[in-house]
Order: C-alpha cells, then structure tokens, then sequence
C-alpha cells in the first residue's frame, strides 16, 4: 500500500462520517419510502403487512445484494436493506401471535442506537468502567426481585435463553460431576414443556440422550421416585429444569414442591424462564413465579417480555463461584491489564467482548420504569383471557389450553368431521388469516391434534383486537366449510 492510499483511509472516513450526519434526518423523517421513516420500520402500523413474500425474483435479488465488493453510497445500501427486510415476517407487529413475538418498542430501538454510538465493551471493569457498573447493579436489582442472596448471587447479560441454559448446565456439571468416570453416569431431568435448547445442551455438553429424563409434568413425587432409583442403580442426579412458561402453552411446571426435591437429593435446580421470568415484575401475577428464589440458576429473556429487542438474555446464579468455576481462565494477555482480584464479567461466561446489552436494558428499564412494565404485562395476560373468552362464546371452537402466561392454544372441530379434515381446516385457518392480513397464529400439535396457538404480549395490540380478529376467524372458519 502506498503512502496516498494510507493517507486517505482516515480522510474517507470523515466524509462518511460526514454523509451520515447529513443523512440522519431523512433517516428518521423520510427514509425507507416512508413518510414515517425509521419510526414505521420500528413500531409497524397495524395495517402494514405482517409478511412479506420471497419471490423467485426477490430471492435472487437478494443473494446478488450479498456481494459487498464495490463501494456504494450509504443512501443507497440503506435502500438495498429496506428491499431486502419487505420479504419478512414482522415479529414485532401487534398481530403476530406466533412463537413468542417481539415487543419491541420505539424506546428499544433508540436505545440501540444511542448505545452502540458508544459501543462500550463489557468484558471486564478496565474497558468497561462505569457501564460495567450499571450492568452489575442492574442485575443486582433483578436478583432482589428473584430472591436470592444479594452477597452470593451473581447476574450477567448473554444473548438470549439458550446461551443462558448452556451456562447453567455447564455449571451444574462442574459442581455435581467430579471424574471422567462419573460423566456417563449423570442424569438431568425435565418434562414434556421443556424447551429444545437443554437438549441441545446436554448434547454439546457430551452427554447421551438417555442421560435426560423426561418426568411427565415434573410431578414432585415421580421425580422423587425415579431419583431413588436412579441413585439405587448408580447413576448420579445432576440437575433437574423447570420451565416457567413453555413456549407451546405457557404452563409452569410445579417449581416450589420440585425445589424441596431437588434440596433434598443436593441437585441443582435450574429454572428456565426465557419467557416466564418477567412475571415477577406483574403486580397481579407475581405469585405465578412461586419458589423461583430456591432455585440454583434462573434463565431470564428481556426481548421475549421485557420490550427489548433481540439478543438480549439474562443469567442468573445463586451462587458467584458456580459460574467462576466452569468459565474462568488465566491468560497473559488479561492477566498483566491491571485487572483486580474480584470476577470479571469474562470470568462468569464465555464472552470476552461483551457487548453492552445491560446497558440497552438499562436504558428502557429508567424511561419506563419497573411500574409501567409490570402494567404492559399484566395488560398481555388480560387480553389473552379476552381472546379466550370469545372463543369459547363461538360454535364448533374448543379452548383446549386456557390463557396462561397470555399464552392459549383454540381449535375449530365442527361436528361430522374426521380429525385429518379437521386439522386441515385449521390450516387453513391460519394460513388465511396470515394472507388477510388479520392475524399471524401458530399451527402447533396439541394433545396430538393441530391446534391454533396465540401468544398474546405486544403491548400495542388495540383492545378492540381480540372481538375483531376472533370474529374475522370465525368468518374464515365457516367459509372453510361450504
């Protein structure tokens, strides 16, 4: 490289930064071939497309739009990536039910934009410094909320439940199994409701399938009597999770009588609230979260109900040294960087370079405030009985799971029909109301039946919502019959 070539980098560097102070206003006002701008991308309106379509045409767009070779104008990418998003499905649309949606708000969005401005690193106090701080007092204050130790116990930000239930598990192996030799012998238990990613986990983790047990419920005295067995026939009980909130039905597995079996064969008791945990912040369903203060660690997603948006997971430890044993490491390359005696966040995880996901949690926790929060949940479990409550006024619809955690799962069965016709018309159901634009709902198996599955926690849903989409529904519903 030249001399010129290497004096111009930083010069075209400024000109970029200076383009895009030019372009932030039309960013915000009147980019993306929208009057509304970044705002509209962000907070879609209800009438917008809850889908967008991947054509042959688009597709291959798309892929060609992959390339980053050549230079091109920051307006025009931005452009390219508006084209690109069209052909998606809008998880943070007020009327997409599926999976757990996103509820995302205007505030998450800022909060992204202003903290990756700074880009703070997180790994350890020296680069971190007073955003550090934050996140330890944050989680500190989510740890009161829990019920743990304040002394002992330890919080830390992490991509998401998944990462989280890996962290966990790891550190329920490396208090529980000692020795090669007990490796094979150790056993976790779960239910049906279970999420995939313990399974997933266990596996990365070297254990076989039949190493995790699936007790039916989590029934106290079953789970008890299996690991009598179990101890009997040599195994070694390592750690049973508990699902606050499953992703299919909401339902919560029997946590304080779990918690006495698990302290009283000494196994770790892991609770993966993903989605659940944000119930201890309601002011009318905290009680739903019973026995979560006995647990050894605690998953907790804030972009599944605390209005963040994604990539934004919590850990919670009861313990500090739990986590310190599996994840910390000397190195030469930390060690001589002025680094004190006390963890470091890159001591209790995997990550290094920690990006700031507190701190954008932070940011929306002070504009809205715990109150407010705990008042937009408890509004997604309201209207989660009011859709229930329709659906059971309406001929030939079966709740088959109420409303829990603003999670319930309807049928459409008329009579004289056989069950494979029947799951078929609720395919067509959904498949309808996704193309009409009225709702976006899950086909899940339920009690082995094709059921509809609604989860309903954006706060911008209207309330006027359940009335009108259960009947548009019931519309699809009846013409799918003649």
């Amino acid at each position: 490289m030249d001399q010129n070539t290497k004096d111009a980098i930083p010069n075209q560097i400024e000109d970029m930064q200076a383009e895009i102070h030019h372009l932030l206003p039309w960013l915000i006002h009147h980019g993306m071939d929208d009057p509304q701008g970044l705002l509209r991308f962000a907070c879609p309106d209800p009438s917008d497309p809850i889908q967008g379509q991947l054509t042959s045409k688009s597709a291959a767009e798309t892929k060609d739009l992959a390339v980053p070779e050549d230079s091109m104008p920051i307006r025009d990418v931005i452009n390219e990536f508006y084209s690109i998003t069209r052909s998606r499905v809008l998880t943070h649309h007020p009327k997409f039910f599926s999976f757990i949606p996103s509820t995302m708000l205007p505030i998450s969005w800022l909060a992204d934009i202003v903290v990756s401005a700074a880009n703070p690193h997180l790994g350890g106090r020296l680069a971190g410094s007073s955003c550090n701080l934050v996140e330890e007092n944050l989680m500190t204050w989510f740890i009161t909320k829990i019920g743990f130790p304040v002394d002992d116990a330890v919080g830390l930000s992490v991509s998401g439940g998944s990462m989280a239930n890996f962290m966990a598990l790891t550190a329920a192996r490396d208090e529980h199994i000692r020795g090669v030799e007990n490796h094979s012998r150790a056993v976790i238990y779960v239910s049906e409701h279970t999420h995939f990613s313990i399974s997933k986990t266990a596996r990365v983790l070297g254990f076989s399938p039949d190493q995790v047990r699936e007790i039916p419920g989590l029934q106290p005295d079953v789970l008890a009597y299996v690991i009598r067995n179990d101890k009997k026939a040599g195994l070694v009980p390592m750690a049973v999770v508990t699902t606050l909130g499953s992703t299919v039905s909401g339902k919560i597995d029997p946590i304080p009588e779990v918690a006495e079996v698990s302290r009283e064969h000494n196994i770790w008791l892991h609770i993966d609230g993903a989605y659940g945990s944000s119930i201890i912040l309601s002011p009318s369903h905290h009680e739903l979260a019973r026995g979560i203060e006995k647990a050894n660690s605690v998953t907790w997603d804030a972009h599944k109900w605390l209005f963040s948006s994604y990539g934004c997971g919590m850990l919670f430890v009861r313990n500090k040294t739990s986590l310190m044993r599996s994840f910390s490491a000397h190195s030469d390359f930390l060690d001589g960087s002025g680094r004190e005696a006390e963890a470091e966040f890159w001591d209790l995880g995997l990550e290094l370079t920690r990006p700031a996901r507190a701190i954008r949690l932070w940011f929306i926790l002070r504009v809205l405030g715990s109150h407010q929060i705990g008042r937009m949940i408890d509004r997604g479990i309201d209207m989660a009985k009011e859709f229930e409550t329709r659906f059971r006024s309406l001929k030939d619809w079966s709740v088959l799971s109420p409303a829990q955690m603003a999670i319930l799962i309807v049928r459409f069965q008329p009579e004289g029909k056989d069950e494979t016709d029947i799951d078929g018309l609720n395919q067509r159901i959904a498949d309808d109301a996704l193309e009409k634009n009225i709702a976006a709902v899950q086909i899940v198996r339920f009690d082995g039946h094709s059921c509809l599955r609604m989860c309903v926690i954006n706060p911008r849903l209207a309330s006027t919502d359940p009335e009108s989409i259960v009947n548009a529904m019931a519309d699809i519903a009846i013409d799918s019959l003649s």
